[in-house]
């Protein structure tokens, strides 16, 4: 019984969606720690850095981009801890991000990422991601009050397309901090609004996407009570 509610689990939508974004937020730190090292074994002078170096050709961020928190003394050493932070990220969501501490370790992992260079831009992310995994495999009586019973069908229907476009945003977002191309724009303030713009669009489809994921599992609960 117990390992069949686990299985329920392990499939569910709220799951997959907690997994997929945990997996978008360790590609992120990635992405930081990969331009960070590629920067050499230079001093950081402080603890604002930026992953994007200053006078890039490759980027349309000449002044730099891509700005990061790091308490390490080095580029290299800033860059090699958050890749290794942020495959273990990745790891962690898809085998125990559902777990009973799998959020927790996933908030620490994302905070230690924050403080060796992975960037500033996660904070917006990471903690609804870490709240809505919270709450996967537990009781619904939340979901059961915030939902009404008639809208389950249609919300459930969306869980995944609204997962998808979120993460489609996300990474097009992920592009525009580190190269900066979008067709037809070569103004690098559009550019930025363009990039910010992304990042609110898929943060609203991110929660929508639990949100959605949410209803599915209380859908298929309420239509099979022995599940949950």
């Amino acid at each position: 019984m117990i390992g069949d509610m686990k299985d329920a689990v392990s499939r569910s939508a709220p799951r997959f969606v907690a997994m997929l974004f945990g997996i978008l937020t360790g590609i992120s730190h990635l992405d930081h720690g990969t331009l960070e090292t590629l920067q050499g074994n230079t001093p950081t002078n402080g603890p604002i850095i930026s992953a994007v170096p200053i006078g890039a050709t490759w980027s349309i961020w000449k002044q730099g981009g891509e700005g990061a928190v790091t308490l390490l003394p080095t580029m290299m050493s800033a860059g090699i801890v958050t890749i290794l932070i942020g495959v273990t990220v990745i790891l962690w969501s898809v085998a125990f991000l559902h777990r009973k501490r799998g959020p927790a370790i996933y908030l620490l992992l994302c905070i230690l990422s924050l403080l060796s260079g992975g960037g500033i831009g996660q904070v917006v992310f990471f903690p609804v991601i870490f709240g809505f995994s919270t709450r996967v495999g537990k009781p619904l009586a939340f979901w059961k009050r915030a939902l009404p019973q008639a809208t389950l069908p249609l919300l459930s229907r969306f869980w995944r397309a609204s997962a998808i476009g979120a993460a489609v945003f996300f990474l097009a977002a992920l592009e525009l901090a580190i190269l900066g191309y979008f067709p037809f724009v070569n103004d690098s303030q559009t550019v930025l609004w363009i990039n910010w713009s992304f990042l609110l669009v898929a943060l609203v489809l991110m929660v929508f996407a639990f949100i959605a994921a949410f209803a599915d599992d209380l859908r298929k609960r309420t239509e099979s009570p022995a599940a949950g």
